[in-house]
C-alpha cells in the first residue's frame, strides 16, 4: 500500500496539470541562459522564465546556485518558473571545511574553507588556503565571493631560488566535480614577503559577484572550459568539489577538497 501511494504521489508531482505540464522538486544540477536541469529533468530557459526565492519574491537567474533545492515548473519543454525552496543541500552537511548559518534577517549563509596540502609524491613547502562565501544580503540579492592565497618559498616547487622570477609564474586553480574539470582560476602575483623570517612569493585570488555584477580584484576565473577563450565569472562551487593547484613546469603541486 505504501509503495502504491508513493508511486501515485510521484506521478502527480511530475505531471500535475496535463501531459504538457511538468513540476519537479529536487536539486538544481545545471542552470544557464538556455536550459535548466533539476534531478534528471531538463527544460529550456526562455525570456518568459520566472525566478523566485523561498518567500515567493522575484529574483534573478544569477541568484541561484548549483546544489540549491528548487521547484521547477515547465510547459511544453520550456521552464515557466524556477523557485528556490531553501539553502543549498551542500551547505546542510557538516564538515570541518564548511559552515552554514543565518544572518539577522534569517537569510542562509554558506561558507567553505580549505587549507591546501601537497599533492601526492610532491615535496614542496608551498602552502595555500581558499574561502568561498555565499550570502543573501537583501531581497533578490545574493553576494558570492571566492578568495585564495598561495605562498611559495624559494627552492620549493614550483619556484627556483630566485624570487625575482616569481612574477612570471602562472599559478592556476583547477576545480573538478566528480573528477571532471569545470572551471579554472588564475591567481595573480601579489608580492614577495617574509613568512616566519623566510622570504616567499604570494599569489592571490579575489573575485566577488552580486547578482549580475562581477568584480575581479585579484586574478580571473574561466567558468566554461568547453568554450574557446575565457568565460569570466565566479565558479558555482559546491561541497565536494576538488581542487588542484598547478603550474606549467611543475604540474599539480597542491590539492584539496571543498
Amino acid at each position: 500500500m505504501k509503495i502504491h501511494l508513493l508511486l501515485m504521489l510521484t506521478i502527480v508531482s511530475s505531471a500535475f496539470a496535463g501531459d504538457d505540464d511538468l513540476e519537479v522538486r529536487g536539486i538544481l544540477n545545471a542552470l544557464s541562459s538556455s536550459s535548466v536541469t533539476v534531478n534528471s529533468t531538463t527544460c529550456n530557459v526562455t525570456s518568459n522564465t520566472q525566478y523566485r526565492d523561498e518567500n515567493d519574491n522575484p529574483i534573478s537567474r544569477e541568484d541561484f546556485e548549483i546544489g540549491d533545492r528548487v521547484k521547477l515548473k515547465c510547459r511544453n519543454g520550456n521552464a515557466k518558473e524556477l523557485e528556490r525552496k531553501n539553502s543549498s543541500s551542500s551547505s546542510s552537511s557538516s564538515s570541518s571545511n564548511s559552515s552554514s548559518s543565518s544572518n539577522s534577517s534569517g537569510n542562509p549563509r554558506k561558507i567553505f574553507r580549505e587549507n591546501l596540502a601537497p599533492a601526492q609524491s610532491v615535496e614542496t613547502l608551498a602552502v595555500g588556503s581558499l574561502k568561498f562565501k555565499s550570502e543573501k544580503i537583501d531581497i533578490g540579492k545574493r553576494e558570492r565571493r571566492l578568495t585564495g592565497k598561495i605562498i611559495i618559498p624559494p627552492n620549493s616547487i614550483p619556484l627556483s631560488n630566485n624570487l625575482d622570477e616569481a612574477s612570471a609564474f602562472v599559478i592556476v586553480m583547477r576545480l573538478l566535480r566528480e573528477g571532471v574539470p569545470y572551471s579554472e582560476c588564475t591567481f595573480e602575483f601579489d608580492r614577495t614577503s617574509a613568512i616566519i623570517g623566510i622570504p616567499a612569493a604570494e599569489y592571490k585570488l579575489d573575485i566577488k559577484k552580486v547578482r549580475k555584477r562581477l568584480k575581479t580584484k585579484k586574478g580571473i576565473c574561466d567558468i566554461n572550459l568547453s568554450e574557446a577563450g575565457i568565460q569570466s565569472g565566479l565558479p558555482p562551487i559546491i561541497k565536494g568539489d576538488t581542487i588542484e593547484i598547478t603550474e606549467d613546469s611543475a604540474g599539480v603541486f597542491l590539492v584539496g577538497t571543498f
